[in-house]
């Protein structure tokens, strides 16, 4: 734990310079350690000197460590067997931006600030992250997943921040997640500590990589300018997609609906917009460009734009009459250096590079000349955290529409290092986990998000019917950053409670949980998916997190001001199911609990093990209670038992009524929205 280590003699040096009168409060679940010199000033709200408290935490972990290298993939230090992932099969996943997890109102001036006015990061930073580590433990977290940490765009910033999905460039870090405190440690030593105290605590962590597009002024485009795509200066405001009436709204880009784009007059006019790269068109001119503004250390895209008339193109949706406006922050990579066969028989083959839907998803448009160095520049990203951080897992933005290849080695890749690294597929559409599993990966998103919520249309039902046949998990979550709030909903509190418990005990699925969500937040983080502009606008005007999104605004959770309901049932299931774990993914050990055709709000399964079994069962009408009847033939039948007591073991209810075990029916008395855990022996 060597920067650990130096991370504690950095804050030791400094805590007598705290000076009297300063306020610094943190919340009173980064206290994991014994403290004795924090003071309680309001509801959990704890008054520190912070270089003596952080340093206090630091050195509480630091005694406890062991000799083994903690920056190294938990499969490595724990010399694992090959499993080729699969470990994500049993894991409790939590969504994590380190810039907002770890924010926090510092002086309690109800101001949200990067930096305070006594120099004190407010904001997210890797040494604050360290301290929720022991709280997500707490919850039965075992793996965290990171939103992207790198360092993002300057020129195209959304909101405050910027997006953490406009990258830069992807082997630095956020420049934003650095702690003053910690001032004789660079950016990198910061996160390494972080990542050390991570797998100390045996918490997995995947990162999020973002291979199709990149920030407008990224990095590369100094060397690499043809990677990229470029369009008139001048033309930059009017840049828009075009509307094509023939077609419906919102369409994918099938090769029958881009052979219509390719024949319009409109698509024509768009192409006009696109230009060689400035290299291509005068390559003295552009080394000589390059220098000079190395030398006058001025900014590279202003001078190309100034000389050139040229800027980076805006990326757009890849389906076709999405009403969307142009990404105005990020830009699509260049994948290929030529057309693809259906481009190629409406566009000249020397027409500059262009952009429109078929290049944006070139895995259903591949051409013949990938092309392979910006392949290996990307492909080389995940090694480069592996070895220097120990990342265990891997979610790849927008995989489904990369080419495969380019995914293939990406994966193979990665797994040359640590054969155990788990890679996500970022696939919506459940009905293509199979070939989800067969280009490598261990587990998709899915979209749970918007099914599981909506009860009344049948959705949840459906798709808990059809999860436990998939080929590989899906996580079960019902709310992630790119989506509303679960308890924004209708439903509330309830829904979010009666979703989580269902989804930790539901075969076939990986539990997800997003930051904020055990807090009841209502807050969005983004709207990208399933939500609409009205919910900026959930919390009251007197929040100074109204109209924020946490993926552009500073922002932070009410660490201090929360109802513990969802916590507390996360604590108080933990080891349930930890000791049905096995049961959850081995499909001749679970299945659907079946009910009366009368019971049409009953969800539940059986987790069988050879001397009892788990009934985890669902009342999903939130407004009403229902006396539901569970039907144990099937399962007598299949598993070749008998049955003779039941005990009920955990409700999310209080002050139920007992369930009954009568010959081959189980009578459940359940509370609206009540998950109970029954089990049957």
């Amino acid at each position: 734990m060597k920067f650990i280590k130096k991370a504690i003699k950095n804050l030791e040096k400094k805590k007598d310079t705290f000076q009297e009168g300063i306020s610094y409060i943190v919340p009173d679940m980064f206290q994991f350690f014994p403290y004795q010199d924090s003071k309680e000033v309001s509801k959990h709200n704890l008054q520190i000197n912070p270089y003596d408290f952080y340093a206090s935490g630091l050195q509480y972990i630091y005694k406890r460590r062991s000799t083994r290298n903690y920056l190294q993939p938990i499969s490595l230090l724990h010399d694992e067997k090959k499993n080729g992932g699969n470990w994500i099969k049993k894991a409790f996943v939590y969504s994590s931006m380190v810039r907002t997890s770890s924010s926090y109102d510092h002086d309690q001036n109800k101001v949200m600030e990067v930096t305070n006015h006594d120099g004190f990061k407010e904001s997210g930073t890797f040494l604050k992250q360290i301290f929720i580590l022991p709280y997500l433990k707490e919850m039965g977290i075992d793996t965290l997943y990171l939103l992207p940490f790198f360092k993002t765009s300057e020129a195209y910033k959304k909101g405050d921040f910027g997006s953490s999905y406009a990258i830069s460039n992807p082997m630095a870090l956020d420049e934003n997640l650095y702690d003053p405190m910690l001032d004789e440690m660079t950016l990198e030593e910061q996160a390494k500590a972080f990542f050390e105290a991570c797998h100390f605590y045996d918490i997995r962590v995947i990162m999020d990589i973002i291979p199709r597009t990149s920030a407008r002024d990224s990095v590369w485009i100094e060397k690499h300018p043809d990677w990229f795509y470029w369009i008139q200066a001048d033309k930059e405001q009017e840049y828009a997609l075009p509307y094509y009436d023939m077609l419906e709204k919102l369409i994918p880009a099938t090769k029958k609906h881009m052979e219509v784009v390719y024949t319009q007059e409109q698509t024509r006019e768009f192409l006009k917009y696109f230009q060689y790269d400035p290299k291509t068109l005068d390559e003295k001119k552009y080394k000589e460009l390059v220098k000079r503004c190395k030398e006058e250390n001025t900014s590279l895209l202003d001078a190309i734009k100034e000389e050139f008339n040229l800027v980076v193109a805006p990326a757009f949706s890849d389906w076709i009459n999405d009403p969307q406006p142009v990404w105005s922050d990020v830009t699509y990579l260049r994948m290929y250096l030529d057309n693809n066969d259906l481009a190629s028989c409406h566009v000249a083959n020397d027409h500059a590079p262009y952009l429109l839907f078929d290049s944006a998803k070139s895995s259903l448009y591949p051409c013949q000349k990938p092309n392979q160095k910006l392949w290996d520049q990307i492909a080389n990203i995940v090694p480069y955290y592996q070895k220097t951080f120990g990342i265990d897992g891997v979610r790849i933005d927008m995989g489904h529409a990369l080419p495969l290849p380019l995914v293939q080695q990406i994966i193979s890749k990665a797994r040359d290092y640590d054969p155990n690294i788990c890679f996500i597929d970022e696939e919506l559409d459940i009905g293509k986990a199979a070939a989800s599993k067969k280009k490598g990966y261990n587990v998709i998103i899915g979209n749970g998000f918007s099914e599981e919520s909506r009860i009344q249309q049948g959705k949840l039902k459906t798709f808990y019917a059809k999860v436990p046949t998939l080929a590989c998990p899906v996580f079960g979550y019902s709310e992630s950053h790119d989506t509303c709030r679960v308890t924004s909903k209708p439903g509330k509190k309830d829904l979010n409670i009666m979703l989580t418990a269902m989804n930790l005990f539901f075969p076939n699925t990986v539990a997800f949980l997003n930051s904020g969500q055990e807090l009841f937040e209502i807050q969005p983080m983004n709207l990208g998916l399933d939500c609409d502009e009205s919910e900026r606008y959930n919390l009251p005007e007197s929040d100074p997190r109204y109209n924020k999104l946490a993926l552009f605004d500073p922002f932070y959770f009410t660490y201090n001001d929360y109802d513990p309901t969802l916590r507390n049932m996360l604590i108080d299931l933990k080891d349930l199911r930890h000791d049905y774990i096995k049961e959850l993914h081995s499909k001749s050990k679970n299945m659907a609990a079946i009910f009366r055709n009368e019971d049409t709000y009953a969800l539940g399964s059986y987790l069988v093990k050879k001397d009892r079994i788990l009934l985890v069962v669902a009342n999903t009408d939130l407004e009403h209670d229902h006396e539901i009847y569970g039907n144990l033939e099937p399962l007598k039948q299949r598993f070749d038992r008998q049955f003779t007591k039941l005990k009920d073991i955990y409700s999310t209810k209080k002050k139920t009524i007992p369930s009954i075990l009568n010959h081959d029916h189980v009578f459940l008395p359940l509370k609206k929205g009540e998950v109970r855990f029954i089990e049957i022996i």
